[in-house]
């Protein structure tokens, strides 16, 4: 039985899964097993995840610290209000460690794939500890790049 609950539950976020799934295809719920490298550089980042949360900033891959591959991110930089903490490879690849969740937001900050949804739970579910890395900064496979392509 499986006890996760999913994050896609607005229009944008279905839409957003749909394209995460074929695009990428990943699942929702992670894999131990799958590598994640650097868009530019090819530089392994990652090795597994453990969800996709769909939220109103847009997908992003969820990830316990020991799937990180830290070496890869040398770079810190703490965000003013303690959210999170960012970091980057040294082809700009972002991660941000969560400090604080976002439940007390309703809305999230502009960008790309901003929507509006004044969710009362905050506009995604990050879980202090935890990862995140956008779909957008990774490919699956060094020697094959992910070529991006207009969402819609």
């Amino acid at each position: 039985m499986n006890n996760n609950k999913t994050t896609a539950i607005y229009k944008n976020r279905i839409e957003m899964k749909k394209y995460i799934e074929n695009k990428y295809k990943l699942e929702e719920f992670g894999s131990g097993n799958i590598k994640f490298y650097s868009k530019m550089e090819k530089i392994l980042i990652a090795e597994g995840y453990t969800r996709v949360v769909y939220g109103d900033h847009g997908a992003y891959l969820e990830m316990d610290k020991r799937n990180i591959k830290w070496e890869a991110f040398s770079i810190c930089a703490r965000e003013n209000i303690g959210y999170y903490d960012i970091y980057y490879t040294k082809d700009k690849v972002k991660l941000y460690l969560q400090r604080m969740t976002v439940s007390n937001l309703p809305n999230p900050p502009k960008g790309q794939y901003s929507v509006d949804n004044n969710c009362p739970d905050g506009y995604a579910d990050y879980k202090i500890g935890y990862c995140y890395i956008s779909p957008d900064d990774i490919s699956l496979s060094p020697d094959n790049p992910i070529i991006q392509q207009d969402m819609f």
